[in-house]
């Protein structure tokens, strides 16, 4: 035996529907925004490469702030015994590294590496007390004007 009905939605019910969905769309935009305006403040600037490869994406009901150079990963985390693996740096298949400083050449046999920088986590701990704020805001604008 089965019972069927049907139920006939208000198209004002609709339309608050998407409404809501836009107003969470633009409240993970502005959170998002926010985290990443702090990232690009708190990120080094030594050529300004890492700061301008910030950005922001909304997808779905989750808001991605990233890095995108290349080399971000290394910033934030540290490398040699500053980085994960907490080991000098040393070649692989050669007696000695080579790079450059400041235009000076230096040859070594190993390095210590690099201090981590955690400007992403920095950045969002910056801002995350005003993230609901935010969010809920921008909700509220978007209903008000529907």
């Amino acid at each position: 035996m089965e019972f069927r009905t049907e139920i006939k939605i208000s198209p004002n019910l609709l339309r608050l529907g998407r409404d809501l969905e836009a107003g969470i769309r633009a409240g993970l935009l502005r959170a998002a925004g926010a985290v990443e305006a702090a990232a690009v403040q708190e990120a080094p600037k030594a050529t300004g490469n890492l700061s301008n490869a910030i950005r922001k994406t909304v997808e779905a009901s989750q808001a991605v702030i990233k890095a995108t150079a290349p080399y971000s990963i290394f910033v934030h985390r540290g490398t040699g015994l500053y980085g994960p693996f907490k080991k000098l740096i040393t070649p692989r298949n050669k007696k000695a590294l080579a790079f450059t400083i400041g235009g000076n050449k230096v040859v070594v046999r190993s390095t210590k590496g690099q201090r981590a920088n955690p400007f992403m986590q920095r950045a969002f701990k910056k801002e995350e007390p005003r993230l609901a704020d935010l969010f809920n805001a921008a909700i509220a604008e978007r209903l008000k004007r529907s």
